[in-house]
């Protein structure tokens, strides 16, 4: 990540996802972040294949910067990532 960045990052339980919660919290952050000081980008990163995960970047405006390989550290891992930035 480049100087003047910041990554939010986020996790629902299954029993509150479709509510709302992650995109209002991630909209806080984000505006929060972008408030800082020599802050100028936001990041979130992501599994490629989590669609729920990176609805929430696309809906508040972020864009897709990157996508890549790497290590799936988890069974449900795809191996690619996404990043998606917002600026200031």
């Amino acid at each position: 990540m480049a100087a003047g960045a910041l990554e939010i990052g986020y996790w629902c339980h299954v029993a509150h996802t479709g509510r709302g919660v992650i995109t209002r919290a991630a909209r806080a952050l984000t505006a929060a972040a972008l408030a800082l000081p020599h802050i100028g980008r936001v990041e979130i990163r992501c599994d490629a294949a989590d669609v729920r995960s990176a609805a929430v970047p696309r809906r508040l405006g972020y864009r897709l910067v990157e996508t890549g390989l790497r290590a799936a550290g988890a069974p449900g891992d795809s191996g690619r990532y996404q990043v998606w930035a917002t600026t200031a």
